[in-house]
């Protein structure tokens, strides 16, 4: 009986996750609106703070701009790169820093953690749909995550990837392009 309700929970989960990535081109045409990121990630930290100080983690976020945006899926993003920072941290205290380098068209948006690491020959392979590095049983999820962050970085006129090594930690990149605001 628990190995069938952990089954139903996880086609569940699976389920709403698929939902949302077939939603993100259509909420995204027409409700993009400047977005201080500032504001967006300080949110976030809040609302991920039990899950921050159940393993004693760190999160600094230096000063960010603003971007042109759709509120609901910028904030998934981060939302998904903080997460998964949390989900693949290793023995050491985890630490997760952001921070905006400024380019001349765009921003990059950096999410960089002291975590596991990733293979670099993963690195693109792991914005695949259902791609799982690790087994349901060493870490939870659905394998859809970084493939929404991918799919929104792409309708923002963007793109995300990783610079990583194992045991190294993990920098994924979202670039956004500029906004005057």
């Amino acid at each position: 009986m628990r190995h069938t309700l952990k089954g139903i929970d996880r086609m569940n989960s699976l389920i709403k996750d698929i939902l949302l990535y077939s939603k993100i081109a259509s909420q995204t045409t027409s409700t993009k609106i400047p977005l201080d990121l500032n504001r967006t990630l300080h949110d976030i930290k809040e609302t991920l703070n039990y899950k921050l100080s159940k393993i004693d983690a760190c999160l600094n976020v230096d000063e960010l701009p603003t971007v042109l945006g759709e509120p609901t899926q910028i904030d998934q993003l981060f939302t998904n790169l903080v997460e998964n920072a949390i989900k693949f941290h290793s023995d050491k205290p985890l630490i997760i820093d952001i921070f905006a380098v400024e380019k001349s068209l765009f921003w990059e948006i950096h999410t960089k953690d002291n975590g596991i690491g990733i293979s670099q020959e993963c690195h693109k392979s792991i914005f695949t749909m259902f791609k799982r590095l690790h087994g349901k049983s060493e870490y939870e999820g659905s394998g859809i995550g970084l493939a929404i962050c991918q799919k929104i970085a792409h309708e923002h006129f963007g793109k995300i990837y990783v610079k990583s090594v194992p045991e190294g930690g993990s920098d994924f990149v979202v670039t956004l392009p500029k906004t005057i605001v």
